[in-house]
């Protein structure tokens, strides 16, 4: 079982890609992930260590390397579910160049966040209450529901937009032979649900996108009551392309290495960590070596002896590319109209 740690941790100190690579796999690592913040520099040394067999590349996350004229670099820099045009073009442009990339780095999965429902971040509103033990009450399950009621009258025409994008994507997709993997966000705001994520792959078929979980964030999600995290994970497992690995504080203190005493049961995640899946270390830049190195000997023994979860006995491989005009959009319509009658 191979794990990797994202290059998110460590980029930010180094000058080299050699070293940066070296501390990572002096951590147990046996893989890198290329994160975001990557810097342009350091991208054709990184390709000469790959094309040298010194390392291997599981994955790389959107938009990598930092985009010129970029002083730093974030996955949600450009959306791909913006109702903007201008910043859905540049999205798709920077995507493609990511995806070429990848390519180059010998990964086979590029992970992007889609972006985020154009409304007032309530997840965040929710936390903040967490954080002061306010999380029991009708003023906060009417909280909750006030969040779930606004993105679902306003996700629609969002979501039409992702799906535009995703398909101006599968020519760059075909053509390097790099996968789109959808990563789960830590705010019910962000675009694709897990049931819209799960749709899209459906749709598009798995052999161009696939579905990135990450365990901090959907555990973030489950301490502030909006989700079961065991039923997402029960869910998932057949669309899985890869899973973001770390530990929560509750409520919402994410990017630990475990076990930290934190709230992410990594005993459960394990049964669907398996086989073909991709799985990323992505800690904190301020945690150290020695923590990284400790938190990444544990779970490679927890997991080793973790059961796989069952398969589908339909596998997803069955379903066909058609032309994206989803059951989750018309759902959308639906529950927006129903919310707002005329």
């Amino acid at each position: 079982m191979k794990f990797s740690i994202s290059t998110s941790w460590n980029a930010h100190r180094h000058s080299s890609a050699e070293a940066m690579v070296a501390e990572i796999r002096a951590c147990g690592a046996d893989e890198v992930e290329l994160g975001y913040n990557l810097k342009p520099v350091l991208a054709p040394e990184m390709i000469r260590l790959v094309d040298g067999g010194a390392v291997t590349v599981s994955s790389v996350h959107n938009y990598c390397p930092v985009p010129p004229a970029r002083l730093w670099g974030h996955p949600e820099l450009y959306a791909l579910a913006s109702i903007s045009k201008r910043e859905r073009d540049a999205a798709i442009y920077h995507t493609t160049r990511s995806l070429h990339f990848a390519r180059e780095a010998g990964a086979s999965l590029l992970i992007v966040h889609c972006g985020h429902v154009a409304m007032p971040r309530l997840s965040r509103k929710l936390a903040a209450r967490c954080r002061q033990d306010h999380r029991i009450g009708s003023s906060y399950e009417k909280q909750k529901l006030k969040l779930l009621k606004l993105r679902g009258t306003r996700v629609g025409d969002q979501l039409s937009c992702l799906y535009d994008a995703l398909e101006a994507l599968i020519p760059a997709i075909q053509a390097t032979g790099v996968r789109i993997a959808l990563e789960n966000l830590p705010a019910m705001e962000a675009i694709p649900s897990f049931s819209e994520a799960r749709q899209i792959v459906t749709e598009f078929g798995v052999k161009y996108i696939c579905c990135w979980h990450d365990l901090g964030h959907a555990q973030i999600l489950e301490n502030l009551g909006l989700i079961n995290h065991g039923e997402v994970l029960n869910l998932a497992a057949p669309y899985l392309g890869g899973v973001h690995i770390h530990d929560v504080g509750f409520p919402d203190r994410d990017h630990l290495m475990p076990p930290r005493g934190g709230t992410v049961d990594f005993f459960r995640a394990g049964r669907i960590a398996g086989g073909h899946v991709k799985r990323v270390f992505e800690p904190n830049p301020e945690l150290t070596p020695a923590e990284v190195r400790a938190g990444v000997t544990w779970l490679k023994a927890v997991w080793s002896a973790a059961k796989p979860a069952p398969r589908l006995r339909r596998g997803i491989r069955d379903f066909r590319f058609f032309h994206p005009r989803s059951k989750a959009i018309d759902q959308a319509k639906s529950l927006e109209g129903k919310l707002n009658p005329s």
